[in-house]
C-alpha cells in the first residue's frame, strides 16, 4: 500500500533550496516520525497468535529513491514470512502438492502430511480469507500521519536551518 501526496515535486524543490544534506536530514526525520503512527495502528489491528507478526511490523526509510526522502511501513523478516498470507488470504489447495517439478521433471509428489498423528498422502486445505489490517490501518491514520509529517517537518527545517547557520558562522 502506497500513500502519494500531490505537489511533492514542488515540495522537494523547495526543500532542496535549504541545502542537500540538511534538506535530506529534515525530510528523513519527519518521515520517520510520521511512519510511527501507521506502524503502531497496524500492530493494534494485526491478528495475533504467537506475536511474531506483530513484532515484525517496522518502518524504514528508502534510500534508493529519486525523491528527497521516502519511507515504508510493513512486515519484514524471516520469522513472519506468513504475514502476506494473513493480509491477502489463500485459495483452497492440496498439501502437499499432487505434482512437483516442471516440464519433463514433473512427477507425482511422494511426500506425506501428518495430521493428528496420522500419516496421510495429502490433505485438502480449505483456504483462508485475509484480514486486511494494513489497508485498514492506513485508512484510519491517513490524516493523523499527514499532520504529524507536516508538524515534524516544520520542526526539522528549523533545527536544520539552525545547524546550517551555526556551521556557516564558524
Amino acid at each position: 500500500m502506497n500513500l502519494r501526496f500531490e505537489g511533492m515535486r514542488e515540495f522537494d524543490e523547495g526543500l532542496r533550496e535549504l541545502g542537500g544534506e540538511f534538506a535530506t536530514a529534515a525530510a528523513e526525520r519527519a518521515i520517520g516520525f510520521a511512519l510511527r503512527i501507521p506502524a503502531k495502528e497496524m500492530r493494534k489491528r494485526i491478528p495475533v497468535r504467537s506475536g511474531k507478526g506483530r513484532k515484525s511490523i517496522r518502518y524504514r526509510l528508502d534510500k534508493r529513491t529519486t525523491s528527497l526522502a521516502s519511507g515504508s511501513v510493513g512486515s519484514w523478516g524471516r520469522s513472519a514470512w506468513y504475514m502476506r498470507l494473513v493480509e491477502h488470504g489463500t485459495e483452497p489447495h492440496r498439501v502437499p502438492k499432487e505434482y512437483t517439478g516442471r516440464g519433463r521433471n514433473r512427477r507425482r509428489n511422494k511426500r506425506v502430511a501428518v495430521v493428528n498423528g496420522r500419516v496421510r498422502s495429502a490433505i485438502q486445505h480449505p483456504g483462508f480469507s485475509g484480514k486486511q489490517y494494513i489497508g485498514d490501518a492506513f485508512q484510519a491514520t491517513r490524516q493523523k500521519t499527514l499532520d504529524e509529517f507536516v508538524q515534524a517537518l516544520h520542526e526539522q527545517i528549523v533545527v536544520q536551518a539552525f545547524r546550517k547557520s551555526r556551521m556557516t558562522r564558524t
